[in-house]
């Protein structure tokens, strides 16, 4: 979702649990370095910071895939793939390159009858289907599987890219990894703040897979994260594609106690005054 209303969802979900008044405090043009909101509920005024986790690799090559068309114009099929997934410090199969050549090694497969290649189905004989194959694996494109034509002649038969990478468990303590990797670059803001509590609210992307898959299973890590002193809560959340519901899970931690998995009463503020 866009920053801003990134901003207003998660303040939606915090007023909804805390209650009380808002105002926007990082407004355009005013200093740099303000936190973003403020909270008023009453009894407590609360600075409210909201920012994001994300892996730069991960979402640079999905913005490639994006970018591409995946109509195919010289095969008859429609083809599923498989393409080595991007990571911290690796970026990926190289999308453009693929683009640039897969339907002619798909094109080799498909007239050659072969609907699947890659683990688990054996390298084949015939030596252009052979070095088709190969030349796939060169573009760190793991497997693929026909799905046949398209229903209708009108309509041009698509390439679908999928990612694969390597099997992980889905530790929750990744998410404090994430806190703390995050915490670093608005620890200062917060600190500024003269109020009597400082949040830190963080959107956690898909993109960021070895947080969202914690967060998206609702396990709580055991431990806290080690956050640096002047914060007082950190809430984080799965980032949700859509506009009906803002995310699935909302989970908090405080210095002084453990994970916590919160009940969603969403506000919405997006077309109110605080």
């Amino acid at each position: 979702m866009p920053d801003v209303d990134r901003e207003l969802t998660a303040l939606g979900l915090v007023l909804g649990l805390v209650g009380g008044t808002w105002k926007q405090t990082d407004l355009p043009g005013g200093p740099n370095g303000q936190h973003d909101f403020e909270i008023d509920t009453g009894e407590r005024i609360i600075a409210l910071e909201v920012t994001s986790t994300t892996v730069g690799e991960v979402r640079t090559m999905w913005d490639a895939v994006g970018k591409q068309s995946w109509e195919c114009t010289k095969c008859a099929w429609g083809w599923s793939i498989s393409v080595e997934a991007a990571g911290p410090g690796d970026k990926g199969a190289p999308i453009g390159q693929i683009r640039g050549r897969i339907e002619d090694y798909l094109l080799v497969l498909e007239q050659a009858g072969i609907n699947y290649f890659g683990p688990p189905h054996p390298m084949l004989a015939d030596p252009a289907v052979a070095n088709a194959i190969e030349a796939l694996a060169e573009l760190r494109v793991r497997a693929g599987g026909s799905v046949g034509p398209p229903p209708h002649h009108d309509i041009a038969p698509l390439i679908l890219v999928g990612t694969s990478g390597p099997a992980g468990i889905a530790d929750p303590e990744h998410v404090n990894a994430a806190v703390e990797r995050v915490i670093q670059d608005n620890i200062e803001k917060l600190r500024r703040a003269a109020v009597d509590e400082r949040h830190l609210f963080i959107w956690v992307d898909s993109t960021d897979l070895d947080c969202f898959a914690p967060l998206s299973f609702g396990t709580l890590p055991t431990t806290q994260p080690t956050t640096a002193e002047g914060v007082d809560k950190i809430w984080v959340a799965p980032e949700l594609p859509g506009p009906t519901v803002p995310t699935s899970v909302l989970w908090s931690v405080t210095p002084s106690g453990p994970w916590v998995s919160e009940t969603i009463r969403f506000t919405d503020v997006s077309t109110v005054d605080g």
